[in-house]
């Protein structure tokens, strides 16, 4: 979890690096590092970079003209907390950042030591297995710029035999490279002008607008998960989901005896694979909705438990209309969902 910080003179639409670039990074830094905490259930450690950066950087006028970063130069601070909790499959890492820099690009830099040719991202409904080893044209040439990839919530690295992915809430761009370390890069954030090309013949820049440049605080988490096997029989989507949806507690008054048991769930899926996306009620007010779906390569067949008998339970369209006739016994809904796969039930209890 090292960072890089580099210059950014593109659009709201692809990061572009100034001509006369240059690239800093936290690995040979002396950081200010602290035990935070330090229990039974988990532990904490403090870690303070302040990087010494240009502070701003010349963004060219229809592509054409000064391009580098400024000679004047800001300290960034960048504080992350990495965590270990009891139980946790993973480490977790927590970094916050006041940008006060401008025309930048802020990454962290994972050397995971996995070689392999592609890396698989959580997309919408699926997985996407992306190759590491850019696509070139017939020419041999490609795009630098256009190696940042999107990702959901989890991107991954597998030889196979083991792997390491990194989970995140509120991350969204990540890069592999084909390196011998098998680096991984997480966009933190760029901060860039808010030039607005439909064409170079109509540029528009609103110089006195700054909210594309993010000068505030950001705060950003995410976690990294090492693991055996690949994404799928690591269960890396089930750790991803545990990472970004923690359990919220409640303190309730115990007036009264209510009718819940002191432990219990309301939904549970017996495959880790089988991804929940909804659970509502039917718009019409008719019973319940569940929706379902199988990110994976192979068929999963799994049961959804639930904490109330089922009464009916029939197939349903993404609009909620009522279709064939679903499997279930007692509180068990029998789920059979082929490869990228998005199954949705009407249910009533």
């Amino acid at each position: 979890n090292y960072f890089e910080d580099a210059g950014d003179v593109g659009s709201y639409w692809t990061y572009y690096p100034p001509y006369e670039n240059r690239i800093f990074n936290t690995l040979t830094s002396a950081p200010r590092v602290w035990i935070e905490q330090n229990g039974p259930l988990a532990g904490v450690i403090g870690i303070e970079h302040s990087m010494v950066l240009p502070a701003g950087g010349e963004e060219p006028l229809y592509g054409i003209g000064k391009s580098d970063r400024s000679e004047q130069t800001d300290v960034l601070k960048i504080v992350t907390k990495v965590s270990l909790k009891k139980d946790d499959k993973y480490v977790g890492v927590e970094t916050s950042v006041v940008n006060n820099l401008k025309n930048h690009r802020l990454r962290a830099g994972f050397p995971t030591g996995v070689i392999t040719d592609t890396a698989a991202a959580s997309g919408h409904f699926t997985v996407d297995e992306r190759p590491v080893i850019p696509t070139k044209d017939a020419s041999g040439e490609y795009w630098k710029e256009m190696q940042t990839l999107p990702m959901q919530h989890f991107v991954d690295l597998s030889d196979g035999e083991r792997g390491l992915a990194l989970l995140s809430n509120s991350v969204t761009e990540y890069e592999a490279l084909s390196d011998v370390k098998g680096t991984v890069y997480l966009t933190l954030f760029r901060a860039m002008g808010n030039m607005i090309v439909t064409g170079w013949e109509c540029v528009n820049r609103f110089p006195a607008q700054n909210g594309s440049q993010l000068q505030r605080q950001m705060d950003f988490a995410y976690a990294v998960y090492p693991h055996q096997g690949n994404w799928q029989s690591a269960d890396v989507y089930a750790q991803a989901e545990r990472f970004i949806s923690q359990p919220c507690v409640y303190q309730t008054i115990g007036n009264h005896k209510g009718s819940l048991p002191y432990s219990g769930g309301f939904l549970e899926i017996t495959d880790d694979n089988l991804v929940l996306s909804a659970f509502k009620k039917a718009d019409d007010g008719d019973g319940y909705i569940l929706r379902v779906f199988n990110p994976c390569d192979s068929e999963i067949t799994a049961d959804v438990i639930f904490a109330a008998d089922i009464l009916s339970a029939n197939h349903a369209s993404m609009g909620e209309e009522s279709r064939e006739k679903a499997g279930f016994a007692g509180n068990r809904l029998r789920v059979t969902a082929a490869a990228n796969k998005i199954m949705t039930y009407r249910l009533v209890f």
